[in-house]
């Protein structure tokens, strides 16, 4: 029970700076606020979920495991960069809203 919790703290804390990094390189100042902030982290849970899922269902086999090494890399090198593209954009597009 404590690891899950463990991991989504770990979580937020990564795609709060992730976040925090994005946002200060973008073309509009104050864009860093809170309420972007949450955006981004929330996004991009739901990025490296579904990037998770995709994975799994492209290249598990019968039973859900990745029995290949390069599978393996490619998984955890991609979850990042999916969840970051997520949040990115979700806050982009809140951004147009406003």
């Amino acid at each position: 029970m404590l690891l899950p919790a463990i991991g989504f703290v770990s979580g937020v804390l990564v795609f709060g700076v992730v976040a925090f990094a994005v946002l200060s390189f973008a073309k509009k100042p104050g864009t860093v606020r809170p309420a972007s902030v949450a955006i981004f982290i929330a996004a991009a849970f739901v990025g490296a979920i579904v990037w998770a899922e995709g994975f799994r269902l492209v290249f598990a086999d019968s039973s859900g495991k990745l029995n290949n090494p390069v599978f393996i890399i490619l998984f955890l090198l991609g979850l990042p960069v999916a969840g970051t593209v997520a949040g990115w954009a979700a806050t982009r597009r809140m951004a147009r809203r406003a």
